[in-house]
C-alpha cells in the first residue's frame, strides 16, 4: 500500500479525503505489536494511518500521546487550554476538538470553553502568559523573550515550564501528522487517551548506533535537481559561521543537568551510555516522563525503517514522519534557548 507524497498544508485544514487509506480498527490492532493489556480499544485515525507502514512506531506514538495527556505535571485544565491554542495556531480542527474534550474531562464548563475559544483578550489573567507562550512556541518560537520564560518559571517551577515546552513540541508534531495526512476526526468524536502496554521488545528503548558506511563521492559537476534558494545562496560561508557561533554562545533558560543527575531517571536500557547532548540532558533532566516516550518513538522509527539519518527512509511515510519530527526538535531548541555544542557530541552514540 503506497501513500501519496502530496501532503496538506496547515491552511488547508482537514477537509476532504485522507491521503492514505486508513486501516480499520481491527486491521490496525492486528498490525500493532503484541500487547500485555489494552488490546482492542478504538484507535485514533493517526495511529490507523501511521501503522500502515510503521506499526511499531504507531504503537510508540500511542504511549507518547498517553504520557502527554495523562502524566504531565502541568495542571490538566491548563494543559488542555495550551493544547487548544497550539492546535488553533496550526489551524488543526482535529486537535482542537481533542483539546476541548480533554478540557471538559478536567471539569471545565461550557462557559470556560467559550472563553477559551473566543477573543484571546478575554482569557483569564491567570492563563494569559501560559497561553501566549504556547502560541509563540507554535508560530514564532525564536521571538520568545527570556523574561516571559523566567516569569513562567517563577510561577510554575522548572519541571512544569519544561513540560510546557515539550507539550508545544509534541503538539506541533502531532498536528503536522494530522494535517499532512489530512486525517478525519473519529466517527464518534475524540477518544480518551489510550492506555495500552505492549510486550517487551515491541519498542526500541536502547539507543541505536548506525553503521559506518563509505561516504559517497560527490560528482565534480552537474546541474542541481532543485534550484538554489535565493535566501540561502545569499549567505556566505563566513556569515554562516558567525550565526553558528551565536548559537554556540546562547545561554540556556534553565541550568543544563549533568549526566549523573539524568541517568537515574532513565530506563536501564537508556542509561548505559553517557550523553553530552545538551538537548537530551535538558529534556530528560526536567521532563523525563514526557521525553522518554518521545525518544522511544524516535528510536523505534529508526529501528523499524532504518535509513539515512538525515533524509530518512525512501518510503514516503518514514520521510514524512521524520519531517514532522523536525518541528518537535526546533520547538525544544528555541523554547529552552539551547546552545549549539562546540564538540561532536555524537561521537560516542
Amino acid at each position: 500500500m503506497n501513500i501519496s507524497m502530496r501532503i496538506a498544508s496547515a491552511d488547508e485544514g482537514t477537509t476532504g479525503s485522507p491521503v492514505v487509506v486508513l486501516l480499520s480498527n481491527a486491521e490496525c490492532w492486528d498490525r500493532l505489536p503484541e500487547t500485555l493489556s489494552g488490546f482492542g480499544q478504538p484507535l485514533p485515525s493517526w495511529v490507523r494511518a501511521v501503522a500502515i507502514h510503521l506499526p511499531r512506531t504507531a504503537a510508540a506514538m500511542l504511549e507518547l500521546d498517553f504520557a502527554h495527556r495523562t502524566q504531565s505535571p502541568v495542571d490538566p485544565d491548563l494543559r488542555a487550554k495550551m493544547r487548544w491554542v497550539i492546535a488553533d495556531a496550526n489551524h488543526c480542527d482535529y486537535s482542537k476538538a481533542y483539546a476541548i474534550a480533554d478540557l471538559k474531562r478536567a471539569g471545565a464548563t461550557d462557559k470556560v470553553v467559550r472563553v477559551l475559544t473566543g477573543d484571546p483578550k478575554a482569557w483569564p489573567d491567570a492563563d494569559q502568559q501560559s497561553l501566549e507562550f504556547a502560541r509563540l512556541l507554535t508560530v514564532a518560537a525564536p521571538t520568545i523573550p527570556d523574561s516571559m520564560f523566567e516569569e513562567l518559571r517563577q510561577e510554575f517551577g522548572d519541571n512544569q515550564v519544561a513540560s510546557m515546552v515539550l507539550l508545544a513540541a509534541y503538539g506541533n508534531f502531532q498536528d503536522r501528522i494530522v494535517l499532512g495526512l489530512n486525517l478525519p476526526l473519529e466517527e464518534h468524536g475524540p477518544l480518551e487517551a489510550i492506555d495500552v502496554e505492549f510486550a517487551e521488545g515491541a519498542l526500541q528503548i536502547a539507543s541505536l548506533i548506525p553503521p559506518h558506511g563509505e561516504v559517497p563521492t560527490l560528482q565534480a559537476a552537474g546541474e542541481d535537481v532543485i534550484p538554489d534558494d535565493g535566501d540561502w545562496a545569499a549567505i556566505s560561508f563566513d556569515q554562516l559561521q558567525t550565526r553558528l557561533e551565536q548559537q554556540r554562545d546562547r545561554k540556556p533558560r534553565l541550568p543544563v543537568p549533568s549526566w549523573d543527575e539524568v541517568k537515574g531517571k532513565l530506563p536501564p536500557a537508556m542509561a548505559t551510555r553517557p550523553t553530552r547532548i545538551v538537548w537530551s540532558l535538558m529534556t530528560y533532566g526536567y521532563a523525563a516522563e514526557l521525553q522518554i516516550p518521545w525518544s522511544i518513538a524516535t528510536r523505534t522509527m529508526w529501528a523499524e525503517l532504518p535509513g539515512d539519518r538525515v533524509l530518512g527512509s525512501a518510503k514516503a511515510m518514514s520521510t514524512f514522519w521524520w519531517l514532522c519530527r523536525g518541528l518537535y526538535m526546533t520547538r525544544i531548541s528555541d523554547g529552552f534557548q539551547l546552545p549549539l555544542e562546540r564538540e561532536n557530541v555524537f561521537g560516542n552514540h
